[in-house]
C-alpha cells in the first residue's frame, strides 16, 4: 500500500509526467511565469465556464455579505452623539452598544464564513479540473458542501497561525503563509483534515516558497492589469490566478500531467 501523501490520484486523462526535482517527494519542476503563461493559454480554451463560475460564486458571497451586514446593523443603534467616554470610561449604554456591535459582527461571521468555505472548496475543484488537463464543470463551484466543515476548521486554523507569526516580528507569520499556502488544496483534493493538511503543506512547500512568493508578486501584477482594464480584466485576471495555483499544486505534489504541449 502506498503510504506517500503525495503521490499522485488515478487520473482520468493523462499520467503524471517525471522528473522535476524538487525537495518534496515526486514534486515536478515549475517557474511563476511559466506557470501563469500555462494558466492563460488554458484559461482562453475554458473563458466561458471559469470566468461566469468564479462570478456567480463572487456574486452570491457579496450578496450574502451585504444582506447579513444590513439585518444585523439593524440591531444596533448608534446614538446621535456617538461613542463619548466619560472619566471613568464608557457608559453603561454604550458597552452595551459596543456588545451589540461585538454580537452582529459574531453572528454575521458565523453566517458568512461557512458560505466563503463552501464556494473556496468549490473553486478549487473548479480549477483543478483543467490543471490536470481535464475539462472545468461550471456545477463544481457548488460542489464543495462535503469539505466546507474540514475547509472552515482548516482556514479558521491556518489564519492563527499566520497571525501568531505576525505578532513575533511580522516575518514568521509570512514564513508560515507561504508554507500553508497548499492547505486548501490538500483538505479539497486529498479529503485530509485540517491538522493532517497543515502538516502536508508545510512539508510540501519545502524548497518552493520562493517560487511560491514570485507568483504572488505576478498575481498582484495581473491583479492590477485587471483593475486598469476598466475593472472588466478582473473577470479574466481571478481565473487566471485561481488556475495557475492550481497547477502550482500538482506540480509540488507530483500530480501534473503532460497535456498542454498538444492542447494548449
Amino acid at each position: 500500500m502506498n503510504s506517500n501523501p503525495y503521490s499522485a490520484p488515478a487520473n482520468p486523462y493523462e499520467q503524471p509526467t517525471g522528473g522535476g526535482g524538487g525537495p518534496t517527494n515526486g514534486a515536478q519542476s515549475w517557474e511563476a511565469t511559466e506557470v501563469m503563461g500555462q494558466a492563460w493559454a488554458i484559461f482562453k480554451v475554458h473563458a466561458l465556464v471559469l470566468v461566469g463560475a468564479t462570478f456567480v460564486a463572487a456574486l452570491i458571497q457579496n450578496i450574502l455579505s451585504r444582506v447579513v451586514g444590513t439585518v444585523t446593523g439593524a440591531f444596533v443603534e448608534i446614538p446621535a452623539s456617538g461613542l463619548t467616554p466619560g472619566v471613568g470610561g464608557v457608559s453603561g449604554m454604550e458597552t452595551e452598544l459596543i456588545l451589540k456591535i461585538l454580537s452582529a459582527a459574531a453572528v454575521g461571521m458565523v453566517i458568512v464564513l461557512p458560505v466563503t468555505a463552501f464556494f473556496r472548496a468549490g473553486i478549487i475543484k473548479l480549477m483543478l479540473s483543467p490543471a490536470r488537463g481535464g475539462v472545468p464543470n461550471f456545477g463544481d463551484v457548488f460542489g464543495g458542501a462535503s469539505r466546507t466543515l474540514p475547509l472552515l476548521l482548516a482556514m479558521i486554523l491556518k489564519g492563527l497561525i499566520v497571525f501568531v507569526g505576525c505578532l513575533l516580528l511580522i516575518i514568521p507569520g509570512i514564513y508560515a503563509s507561504f508554507a500553508l499556502s497548499q492547505v486548501e488544496y490538500f483538505v479539497v483534493d486529498r479529503q485530509m483534515g485540517p491538522i493532517e493538511a497543515i502538516q502536508a503543506s508545510w512539508s510540501a512547500t519545502e524548497g518552493q516558497k520562493i517560487g511560491i512568493f514570485i507568483y504572488w508578486l505576478l498575481s498582484l501584477v495581473v491583479a492590477i492589469l485587471g483593475l486598469l482594464a476598466c475593472c472588466v480584466g478582473v473577470l479574466a485576471a481571478i481565473p487566471v490566478i485561481e488556475l495557475g495555483a492550481a497547477i502550482i499544486f500538482t506540480r509540488i505534489t507530483g500530480t501534473a500531467v503532460q497535456v498542454y504541449t498538444d492542447r494548449y
